[in-house]
């Protein structure tokens, strides 16, 4: 971690950039290993075919346990220094959620039991229901790492750092896999947010809705990090 481009994004250092939560570029367990072996943050996808929970599951136990001490890329180092990589490969392996609070803790035992540590609770029409979930799920897993995402207002994004979420992320996808950001304008409204919580937001700030293809400006109004799909794996 010597190098960059690197930013804190949680309870862990990781890459600028995260690999998104669409099932078609991050749903297979090549493609989440590789992200996560570059520090990024690596959704496993909870829609489409995913939307079954134990073929959630299964792929991020999969991803996991290809991340082990056998790994090529570890040869040669000594144990603390492999500990210390494998410890961050594994928790970019992000399990993710629905808001709804009954479902979410479902999906969240499951993978848990695959060995994720590390929840994305999502969904693009959440209202306030999305603090009890994050409330909840703080409560069942205090040690786990929790993004609470597609926050598009001052009082909700400081309202989820109070509940216990380690980051938030801002906004509706955009770009390459999804044309909300750019239907509904929604990347000036992500950066008019972010510049609004400089100096009142204490955890990292990430950005969708077409952040990743203006990360120069992402970092100028105060992102902490970007999320992409489209923009990584091709898109529409």
């Amino acid at each position: 971690l010597a190098t960059g481009p690197f930013s804190f994004s949680g309870k862990y250092v990781g890459s600028f950039v995260g690999l998104g939560a669409m099932p078609s570029i991050g749903g297979s367990v090549l493609a989440l290993e590789t992200a996560a072996k570059m520090y990024m943050t690596a959704h496993v996808p909870e829609v489409g075919y995913f939307s079954d929970i134990t073929k959630q599951a299964a792929l991020a136990k999969a991803v996991l346990e290809r991340l082990n001490e056998n790994d090529p890329l570890l040869a040669g180092r000594d144990q603390s220094e492999k500990d210390f990589m494998l410890k961050h490969w594994r928790s970019c392996i992000t399990g993710v959620l629905e808001v709804n609070s009954k479902k979410a803790l479902k999906r969240a035992e499951k993978l848990a039991e695959a060995g994720v540590t590390s929840f994305r609770i999502y969904g693009h029409t959440h209202g306030g229901d999305i603090l009890t979930t994050l409330r909840l799920l703080r409560k069942e897993y205090p040690d786990a790492n929790i993004n609470a995402s597609q926050i598009s207002s001052i009082e909700m994004a400081l309202a989820c750092e109070y509940y216990g979420s380690d980051s938030i992320t801002a906004g509706v996808g955009g770009g390459g896999a999804c044309l909300t950001g750019q239907r509904s304008d929604y990347l000036p409204e992500n950066a008019v947010l972010a510049w609004k919580l400089r100096g009142l937001l204490g955890i990292p700030l990430l950005c969708e809705g077409g952040g990743i293809d203006n990360p120069v400006n992402a970092i100028l109004v105060g992102f902490s990090g970007v999320n992409g799909s489209g923009s990584i794996g091709g898109g529409t």
